[in-house]
């Protein structure tokens, strides 16, 4: 995954308890800058949706503004393909919530 403003990309997991594929399933991604998270799938149902929680940021800054965050993808069929949706959701600490919605979480940074 590439990482896109405020948010490093995921490089590797750890600790994986098992297949991705039921709800309690955990692991900590490790990201591109080094910093860790514990991540839970909260719901699955196959073939068209999972959603999980994602706690314990060791990174700088999303540590000191955030408490967590909580994700969902969904696969849709359209005709020949599939159309796929994914919304993060960060859920701030008391007082942060100004400053994290107005992160730039996942936009590009501007190329030189």
């Amino acid at each position: 995954m590439v990482a896109l403003g405020t948010v490093p990309a995921v490089r590797s997991v750890r600790n994986q308890t098992g297949a991705w594929d039921h709800a309690g399933a955990s692991r900590n991604p490790i990201l591109s800058d080094r910093s860790t998270a514990t991540e839970k799938l909260t719901q699955y149902t196959t073939g068209h949706s999972f959603a999980y929680e994602v706690t314990g940021f060791t990174n700088v800054v999303l540590r000191r503004l955030v408490y967590g965050a909580r994700g969902e993808w969904t696969y849709t069929p359209d005709g020949s393909g599939t159309v796929i949706r994914w919304t993060y959701e960060l859920r701030p600490l008391r007082r942060r919530y100004w400053l994290v919605r107005h992160l730039p979480v996942f936009t590009r940074p501007p190329r030189p």
